[in-house]
């Protein structure tokens, strides 16, 4: 009997140390499956592992201030608060929750109770790098742009390879209208962290903002010496060199790209556009094939070969290309649209109208398909029905400036003026630089004889584009009708050097040197004219036309016969 009852009581001592043992066991293992569930990011399982340690033990700091964590990834910000507030509590010496803590004030704008916490945290560890970045994003916050300046300025003094204060501090110099401060403090940047291409890619973006090209290509340059299998800095350059005319060493610079990543069919891509916008369809085709070749079934791929094709009026394959990407996604928007276009192209404008109608009930927030559907209308010469597809589009959508400028070109042949310079203008409040809206404000100020607001609209597009054209010819057009007819000679002849078969502007240059009394030197430019053109009969009668009628104002009626 007594050895029994030993035994139990024996057995019974056992149980209990198991069981205080089992329960901090049994919190390690709830700890460490909430840890298991996170990484798999399975949040639900986290939080209900960490709610059931911090209940077998209320003074755990670490389960608590996970469990804020996993509450944020759940979006409930209150439970979070509570969490972390616990953990602070229990323990006010771990900085990561009181920082934890401050960023949560900061989001619901408690600025004063962030400001204490981060203070105390900086009095006990003033080099605490997180607390200082906090501190700056809270004077932010508050408009004190000084001082947060201040703070990233005396985080670089600390330590000059903190990127993130370089390209804050900038951004504030920026703001300020310091544009030098912050060039230099991206140099700088760059000079102390020349393994990092951040820093170089954010100095290289306000050099171009601030139209500092020659040093944005020895930027690129320099960069690209370091990092030469860099495929996304040879595209950078090549775009560099395409915008300043430099077409041989853009060309170059994409195929380089190429020759960097030859299985990336985004470098394809790339290069194909580059050939597309000089115009050398063959070279873009072949490039867009390459990239196909890589990526077969890619849809982004399959559609930019069939919009290809649609810009060179191939409706055909176009259509080809768009029946491949719906047959394996047939509800693919961006192709349903497309196809939209390519109705638009065949001019079954009603047929287009019809379709985008039984879209826009399906994706009634696809301002792509009212603008489509706003072109339809306005092809079936429904304009009316147009302005209302156009009108739809809010400012933040990426169709409105081409809505806007859709807008203005219909007020315009309605010879609604007003109308037609509001809609062109609230494109260059979003735009300043827009090609396209400035051209039509100066077309609408010519048409009021409003010629000084005109002459200013022109102008801005030959700085915009020196190598463009059509600035010029209307700049010309302008001179003409003001009577300026030196002024009109010098631009109609800056359009035939950039563009030497216009025989539009040909005409216009004769004109001008007729009206000026040049007659003679108009003579002589026909004889020029007609040495270039001795292949050409449709030129070489346009200019013995021209010459015909010089000569009979001369009264030299024997030379204009003939």
């Amino acid at each position: 009997m007594k050895r029994r009852q030993t035994g139990k009581i024996l057995i019974f001592i056992v149980s209990i140390v198991l069981f205080s043992c089992s329960e901090k066991d049994q919190k390690a293992a709830y700890y460490n499956q909430a840890k298991t569930c996170y990484e798999s990011k399975n949040y639900i399982c986290a939080r209900d592992a960490l709610e059931k340690a911090v209940r077998l033990d209320p003074n755990f700091v670490g389960a608590y201030a996970n469990l804020g964590e996993v509450y944020l990834k759940l979006g409930e910000i209150s439970k979070a608060f509570d969490a972390y507030s616990k953990a602070a509590e229990v323990d006010p010496n771990v900085a990561d929750v009181q920082l934890r803590l401050a960023n949560l004030y900061m989001l619901n704008k408690d600025f004063i109770k962030a400001h204490e916490i981060l203070d105390m945290v900086l009095n006990r560890t003033p080099d605490n790098i997180t607390a200082n970045y906090l501190l700056a994003d809270l004077y932010q916050r508050e408009k004190n742009e000084q001082s947060a300046a201040q703070i990233f300025t005396r985080i670089i003094e600390k330590d000059n390879r903190q990127i993130r204060a370089y390209l804050s501090l900038s951004n504030l110099l920026f703001k300020k209208k310091d544009v030098k401060g912050a060039e230099n403090c991206l140099e700088k940047a760059v000079q102390n962290n020349p393994e990092y291409l951040q820093p170089v890619l954010a100095l290289y973006n306000l050099l171009l903002r601030e139209k500092k090209i020659s040093e944005a290509e020895v930027l690129l340059a320099n960069a690209i010496k370091t990092y030469p299998k860099n495929a996304d800095l040879h595209i950078l350059l090549g775009n560099l060199y395409a915008q300043t005319n430099k077409m041989q060493q853009s060309e170059a610079s994409f195929l380089q790209a190429i020759d960097s990543d030859p299985k990336n069919p985004r470098l394809y891509f790339f290069a194909g556009n580059f050939y597309a916008s000089i115009n050398q369809p063959d070279q873009a085709r072949l490039m867009y094939q390459k990239a196909l070749d890589i990526d077969p079934e890619n849809p982004g791929l399959l559609l930019n070969m069939a919009k290809f094709y649609l810009s060179h009026n191939d409706i055909a394959k176009a259509e080809k290309y768009c029946k491949k990407i719906l047959q394996k996604k047939p509800d693919f928007l961006p192709a349903l649209a497309f196809k939209s276009e390519v109705l638009i192209a065949k001019n079954a404008n009603e047929e287009a109208i019809s379709f985008l109608s039984d879209l826009t009930k399906k994706n009634i927030n696809s301002t792509e398909l009212d603008y489509l559907k706003g072109i339809a209308y306005l092809k079936n010469k429904e304009a009316n029905d147009a302005k209302i597809e156009f009108g739809k589009i809010p400012s933040d959508a990426p169709e409105y400036i081409d809505a806007k400028l859709m807008l203005s070109g219909i007020f315009l042949n309605e010879n609604n003026l007003n109308q037609a310079v509001e809609a062109a203008t609230a494109v260059l409040n979003i735009s300043p630089d827009n090609y396209q809206a400035k051209k039509m404000l100066g077309n609408i100020f010519m048409r009021e004889k409003k010629y000084d607001d005109a002459r200013r609209y022109y102008q801005a597009l030959i700085d915009l584009s020196p190598i463009n054209p059509e600035g010029f010819f209307l700049m010309g057009l302008l001179n003409q009708l003001q009577q300026d007819y030196g002024n009109a000679i010098k631009n109609f002849e800056k359009v035939l050097a950039l563009t030497p078969n216009r025989m539009d502007v040909f005409s216009y240059l004769i004109s001008a040197l007729s009206n000026n009394k040049q007659i003679d030197a108009a003579i002589a430019k026909c004889d020029e004219m007609l040495q270039k053109a001795t292949q050409n009969s449709n030129v070489q009668s346009i200019i013995y036309n021209l010459k015909g009628k010089l000569y009979l104002e001369k009264n030299n009626f024997q030379d204009a016969e003939k």
